[in-house]
C-alpha cells in the first residue's frame, strides 16, 4: 500500500497544470475559465451589496425618516442587487458547467481514442479495474474538483485581494489583520484538510478500483461459479470488498456533511 501511495502522489500543480491531458485544454478554454471566475465574483459582491443595503434600508427606516424619498434610492438598490444577484448565480453556473463539460467532453473522446489504438498494450499493464476506475471516477473526480475546489478558491482569492486593497486605505493593521485571517482560511486549512486525507483518498481509489476488477471477472467467470458450486465463495468476497470499500469511503468523508 505504501508503493501505491508513493506511486500515486503527485503535486496539484503538476496535476492541473504540467501535463499533456489537462493543459492544453485550459489554454484553448482559457476564455470560458476568466469568464466563470468574473461571474462568480461578481455574483459575491451582488451577495454582498445586498445585505449592507437591506441592512441600511432596515436601520435607516427603524429612526423614522421625515420622507420615503430618504430610502428610496437604497430600497431600490435592494431589488438590483436582489433580481441580480440569483440571476448572474445562474449564469455563472451555466458558464462555469459549460466549461468544465466541454473538458471532460474533450477528455473522454481523447481517452478512448487512446485506449483503441493502444488497448493490447494497455491491457498488458493495466488491470481491468484500473481502466474502468478511470473511465468512470477520475474524470469525474476532474469536474467535481474544478467546480467544488478551484472555482470557489479562485473567486474567493479574487474577493479576499479586493478586500485587502480596500481595507489597506483605511488601516493598515486592519488589512494586516484580515490578510492573516484569509491567510489561514484559503491556504492553511485547506493544505491541512488535503494533507489529512490524502492517504485515505489514494487507498479509497485502491479499493474502487479493485472492486471493479473483482466485480468484473467475476461477472465474466459467473457460470464457472455457478457450475462449481461456489455461490457463497462469490458473495463472501463480494460484500468482504463492498465493506473495506465503505470503510474507507466512510473514514474519508468523515468530515462532510
Amino acid at each position: 500500500m505504501d508503493k501505491l501511495n508513493d506511486k500515486n502522489k503527485m503535486k496539484i500543480r503538476d496535476i492541473l497544470f504540467s501535463n499533456n491531458w489537462i493543459t492544453p485544454y485550459l489554454k484553448k478554454y482559457k476564455s470560458g475559465l476568466i469568464l466563470a471566475v468574473f461571474l462568480g465574483v461578481i455574483t459575491m459582491l451582488c451577495a454582498g451589496l445586498l445585505m449592507f443595503s437591506s441592512g441600511y434600508v432596515i436601520s435607516k427606516s427603524a429612526r423614522k425618516p421625515e420622507n420615503i424619498l430618504m430610502i428610496y434610492v437604497p430600497v431600490l438598490m435592494v431589488r438590483v442587487f436582489g433580481i441580480g444577484r440569483p440571476v448572474i448565480r445562474y449564469v455563472e453556473r451555466l458558464t462555469s458547467h459549460n466549461w468544465i463539460l466541454k473538458i471532460t467532453s474533450e477528455l473522454r473522446k481523447k481517452l478512448y481514442l487512446r485506449l483503441e489504438k493502444n488497448s493490447v498494450s494497455i491491457a498488458n499493464r493495466l488491470k481491468i479495474g484500473d481502466l474502468l476506475g478511470i473511465l468512470n471516477e477520475d474524470l469525474a473526480s476532474l469536474q467535481n474538483l474544478y467546480l467544488r475546489t478551484i472555482f470557489p478558491v479562485l473567486i474567493a482569492g479574487a474577493l479576499s485581494i479586493a478586500l485587502l486593497i480596500s481595507a489597506s486605505v483605511v488601516s493598515l493593521s486592519l488589512a494586516f489583520g484580515l490578510a492573516i485571517f484569509l491567510g489561514i482560511l484559503l491556504i492553511l486549512i485547506p493544505f491541512l484538510s488535503f494533507k489529512w486525507t490524502v492517504n485515505d483518498d489514494t487507498r479509497l481509489k485502491h479499493y474502487r478500483n479493485q472492486l471493479f476488477s473483482d466485480l468484473t471477472e467475476d461477472i465474466l467467470g459467473l457460470q464457472d461459479w455457478t457450475l462449481s458450486g461456489r455461490k457463497d465463495d462469490f458473495l463472501k468476497k463480494l460484500f468482504g470488498s463492498r465493506k473495506k470499500h465503505a470503510f474507507c469511503s466512510k473514514r474519508t468523508f468523515q468530515f462532510c456533511s
